[in-house]
């Protein structure tokens, strides 16, 4: 929920904490309303990994109606980069996304 209007629904979360690492993975996110016209249907799962000996540091792998996409947050710069490894349909995402040699990728400060 964003503001007060339903952006998504997430089917499943589970969380594995571990002592070297950590794992949380979301499972069968569904876009309502405007964000399924904006950004697609939905995203297949996403997973999210931390690892003590990079504390700042959480790698991130993401499979959604747009393909399959590879990235990583870094706390310390405060920076997400997801690189699109697999396009699919990404259409929807181009006015966020930007292109390299490499291909489709999405950076954010926070």
């Amino acid at each position: 929920s964003y503001e007060g209007i339903d952006i998504a629904q997430i089917n499943e979360i589970k969380v594995t904490p571990l002592l070297a690492v950590n794992q949380v993975e979301i499972k069968g996110v569904e876009f309502l309303n405007i964000a399924k016209d904006m950004i697609g249907e939905g995203i297949e799962y996403i997973k999210a990994n931390h690892s003590i000996l990079k504390p700042y540091w959480v790698k991130l792998d993401i499979k959604g109606d747009f393909g399959v996409a590879k990235g990583y947050i870094d706390l310390k710069s405060r920076l997400v980069h997801i690189d699109i490894v697999k396009e699919k349909n990404i259409a929807p995402l181009k006015s966020i996304l930007r292109k390299n040699k490499q291909g489709w990728y999405y950076e954010y400060r926070f």
